[in-house]
């Protein structure tokens, strides 16, 4: 009857254990997704614009503004 009792111990121990790691992974795996999912989106971003490019969106500014209101 005791051993009995000392094996349910430690089952229930182990048991125990066992949700605390699972709990742990979660979250770990929780972290490596939202991970992923950054450098996706990263790598999906278009890339920076050059001086030039920049200069040249700057000098086109009102070309839209002044179309929409026709």
């Amino acid at each position: 009857m005791q051993v009995n009792r000392n094996l349910l111990g430690v089952l229930i121990q182990d048991n125990f254990n066992l949700k605390e790691e699972n709990t742990k992974l979660r979250d770990r795996v929780l972290k490596l997704e939202l991970a992923v999912n950054q450098l996706k989106q990263e790598r999906e971003a278009p890339p920076p614009l050059s001086e030039e490019q920049e200069r040249e969106l700057e000098s086109r500014k009102g070309c839209l503004s002044f179309s929409s209101q026709q």
